[in-house]
């Protein structure tokens, strides 16, 4: 009894491991747009309801890291549109300045606090099933500082007479701290991505594989001892 008990164990132990691995597999899902481009992708795990390894690009930024914000099969919103499906990507240009110099110490400057784009889906999401209506809410959140000539000093020729504007003689300012500006997109779509050539066996078949094994070597002994 206690050799079969033992001949279980990892046959038991196996299954249960293939089991647990099987719950969490995340795939990758695309984003596109009217022309059925590519512009983004991400991984996504439907079972832990977690998101990450974004890239979306083009027009909508440069998303790279995922928030905590994910919801399946929820009522929701993205911008104006109800949606069951929600995901919330932040930017990775957040702290980036954006500087136009216009020469003669005038120049205009703008400093990225915060951007994060959600998306949203209606249905319930499965693999393989199609395209999915997707909603896009982008907001900006930044800072920008302007500085200009408000005064040039005119310039005068020995008889006195105007010749012409010389360098400034005065530079003013304003600055916008914390503006959001929000868009909101429609006309894309969320596939989950084809797959392309042969599939590996994952490593959770191995452990399934293993586990039959070990089944047949524990039935293997219990027929042995019963003939002895």
């Amino acid at each position: 009894m206690k050799n079969q008990l033992m001949h279980k164990l990892p046959t038991a132990a196996a299954l249960l491991l293939a089991s647990n691995l099987a719950q969490a597999v995340p795939m990758t899902w695309e984003l596109l747009n009217n022309n059925m481009d590519v512009v983004g992708t991400f991984m996504l795990d439907s079972d832990t309801q977690t998101t990450s390894n974004a890239s979306i690009s083009g027009d909508l930024g440069y998303y790279t890291i995922s928030s905590t914000f994910t919801f399946l099969n929820s009522s929701g919103f993205v911008g104006g549109y109800p949606v069951n499906n929600y995901f919330k990507f932040f930017s990775a240009e957040a702290g980036t300045v954006y500087t136009d110099d216009f020469g003669n110490g005038e120049y205009n400057q703008i400093r990225v606090n915060d951007s994060a784009i959600d998306i949203g889906t209606l249905g319930t999401l499965a693999p393989g099933d199609g395209l999915y209506d997707a909603y896009i809410h982008e907001i900006y959140n930044f800072d920008e500082i302007s500085v200009y000539c408000s005064y040039y000093e005119d310039l005068y020729d020995d008889e006195g007479n105007y010749i012409g504007q010389g360098g400034c003689g005065w530079y003013d300012s304003y600055a916008n701290y914390n503006v959001e500006s929000g868009y909101w997109y429609d006309g894309f779509y969320l596939r989950s991505a084809p797959v392309v050539g042969a599939v590996p066996i994952a490593a959770t078949g191995w452990l399934v594989l293993l586990g039959l094994a070990g089944l047949h070597l524990s039935r293997r002994q219990e027929v042995r001892s019963q003939c002895a």
